[in-house]
């Protein structure tokens, strides 16, 4: 399995290894992999580790990778991911593209406060053509949230996924994800038990100059274009019916181009599990020594449905093959006999295999 790190702090790292833990679930981990020098908000690395995964269908296990950079200890990362084959189901879409812009989508809400104006659908820049949500970045303080509809989620892990575009001061303003779950309050979507799988937060933002969202982790700065973000969905989402928003905040000071939001997917991933088979074990072969006092042997047994017999014969025990006397023949499922004329005086071995 591949687990990939992106650098979101300050400096660059020299030489940095990952040693897989032996914990969550996770027994007998490959050694260490050197991811070496990752640039501080530079592209994500991922790097392959093996490992045995113990558990039941369906539990979550959590692969725990302690960090190193040279002669400093970075900690732990954790990666939580569930036993069993996925299937991926997409309950929500939405790429703004099947309307006029500057309106929104039908069931898509928008506010603001402040300096700052209205999230609307805009053609200036895209994701896919023609349209994208957006929301300018204003010289003074203000806030402006942009609200999905109502989506309900099946039970299982969901994760979001879009893409986004930001020029937003770099420290100073932001943007962030929220959620509401099932009529609650909106949450962070990492208060809330999300995790980023890409493309998370870039830097917390500063406590001066008044943002509304001041000392919050969130995207600021340039991405330098359209990047994608990849969320896992807390778990107390599952089987819930759920909001999401972005939220938009800017400071009292220097405007920045703004913020494009555009194609936007919730997938649903359920597991599935394997089942034992309902066709019992087959059973050992039947070994019987029989003395031929006379030609006809019948050996009689009682049958399964679905089972196939055949008998088998060797004139001594040592031979190195057993001879078919007969096709296989399916059972029926009672009492049946199958039967061999052998007129040879000595005695002979059969087998009753059951396929």
């Amino acid at each position: 399995m591949s687990f990939g790190l992106k650098n979101t702090g300050t400096a660059d790292t020299t030489n940095l290894v990952a040693t897989r833990l032996a914990s969550g679930g996770i027994l007998a981990p490959s050694g260490p992999q050197t991811y070496g020098v990752l640039n501080a908000n530079g592209a994500a690395l991922a790097q392959a580790f093996t490992f045995t995964a113990i558990g039941n269908c369906g539990d979550t296990n959590t692969a725990s990778l302690q960090l190193q950079d040279g002669a400093t200890s970075l900690g732990t990362v954790a990666f939580s991911f569930r036993l069993g084959q996925p299937t991926d189901a997409t309950v929500f879409s939405e790429n703004f593209d099947g309307i006029t812009a500057p309106a929104l989508p039908a069931g898509w809400a928008t506010s603001a406060s402040g300096a700052e104006s209205a999230w609307v659908a805009s053609s200036s820049s895209s994701d896919t053509s023609p349209n994208a949500a957006f929301s300018p970045d204003p010289a003074n303080i203000g806030e402006s949230e942009l609200d999905s509809p109502p989506i309900a989620l099946p039970a299982g892990s969901a994760q979001l996924t879009f893409q986004h575009n930001y020029n937003l001061e770099r420290t100073y303003d932001g943007g962030v994800l929220e959620i509401r779950i099932g009529g609650g309050a909106w949450t962070d979507i990492l208060e809330a038990g999300g995790s980023f799988v890409s493309g998370g937060y870039n830097y917390t933002l500063s406590s001066y100059y008044s943002n509304p969202l001041s000392g919050r982790q969130a995207w600021s700065g340039d991405s330098g274009g359209f990047i994608a973000t990849v969320v896992n969905l807390p778990p107390a989402a599952s089987g819930q019916t759920i909001q999401l928003r972005w939220l938009c905040g800017s400071d009292d000071s220097i405007s920045a181009p703004g913020w494009y939001v555009d194609t936007i997917s919730i997938t649903n991933t359920t597991v599935a599990c394997c089942t034992p088979s309902t066709k019992p074990p087959p059973t050992p072969a039947i070994l019987l020594q029989i003395s031929l006092a006379r030609p006809q042997i019948s050996i009689s047994f009682t049958s399964q449905l679905g089972t196939n017999y055949l008998l088998e014969y060797k004139h001594f025990l040592d031979d190195p093959a057993w001879t078919p006397l007969s096709p296989a023949v399916p059972g029926t499922g009672g009492p049946m006999t199958l039967q061999h004329t052998n007129t040879s005086a000595d005695s002979g071995y059969y087998r009753l295999q059951r396929q």
